[in-house]
């Protein structure tokens, strides 16, 4: 009898261990991952940015030099969002924070310009994003340059690099938020379009056109919010910086 409990002894932590499945989750720090970062075309890394990389036999076709294997893109698919930088130098952008609201995956970098070459050239920041944030109608918008704060009553101009620009605030009770623009430049400022995505409760919310074609408002709740504006440049002017101003205001509904 003594040798039969010790038996069972011996074998139950056997019996646990075989009937335990270690199951990995990616924590969110590593949802998504900076790659790379820099001015390629000057270093030579690769001769152009390939948007979606999404399996590893896409990646050996590519001219990406990653040192990424093969079990990788099991998990994770590479995105890469370029665009022409008044600066060259690696690691200036730097993967801050996402956002994902319904299928909008906003992914926020933060600007960390150190030491730079003050000219302009071709950029990209290549992002591996967990296939777990991702579907077929996913859109993903990048703000290289951070989470700017909207400034309230006062015309405040913009000289962006990117086609897409992120302001941010908060309300602390309901208001209406209007917003409307000017542009300088060759491009049209139609072709400026608008979006607002509440982050408190992850929700994109509807806006009412006015003033033309040049402007927004909405009735909001309490909360954070991004306003993010998109500059569909469809003309052949190139523009290195696409200026404009944008006035914002905020009216109390008592």
């Amino acid at each position: 009898m003594k040798k039969l409990f010790t038996l069972l002894i011996l074998l139950i932590p056997i019996f646990l261990f075989v009937g335990c499945v270690e199951v990995t989750e990616l924590d969110d720090t590593k949802k998504i991952e900076l790659i790379y970062s820099g001015s390629y075309s000057n270093f030579h890394d690769f001769e152009e940015p390939i948007k979606w990389v999404t399996s590893y036999a896409e990646y050996l076709e590519s001219d990406y030099s990653f040192e990424l294997n093969e079990t990788y893109f099991d998990d994770y698919t590479l995105y890469t969002y370029s665009f022409i930088y008044s600066n060259l130098g690696k690691n200036i952008f730097l993967y801050d924070d996402y956002f994902l609201i319904d299928n909008n995956l906003l992914i926020i970098c933060d600007c960390n310009e150190g030491i730079v070459s003050p000219a302009f050239g071709n950029y990209a920041i290549v992002f591996g994003i967990a296939k777990e944030l991702l579907s077929e109608d996913t859109e993903i918008i990048v703000s290289p340059t951070g989470l700017n704060d909207m400034i309230i009553e006062e015309t405040t101009e913009i000289g962006s690099t990117s086609t897409s620009y992120f302001l941010y605030f908060e309300l602390t009770e309901e208001q209406e938020f209007g917003i409307n623009f000017n542009r300088e430049g060759t491009w049209s400022i139609t072709n400026i379009t608008s979006r607002l995505f509440n982050i408190s409760n992850k929700q994109e919310i509807s806006m009412d056109m006015f003033s033309g074609l040049y402007g927004y408002h909405a009735i909001l709740e309490p909360g954070e919010y991004i306003f993010i504006l998109d500059i569909n440049d469809d003309t052949d002017a190139n523009e290195l910086f696409y200026i404009f101003d944008y006035h914002a205001k905020l009216i109390d509904l008592d």
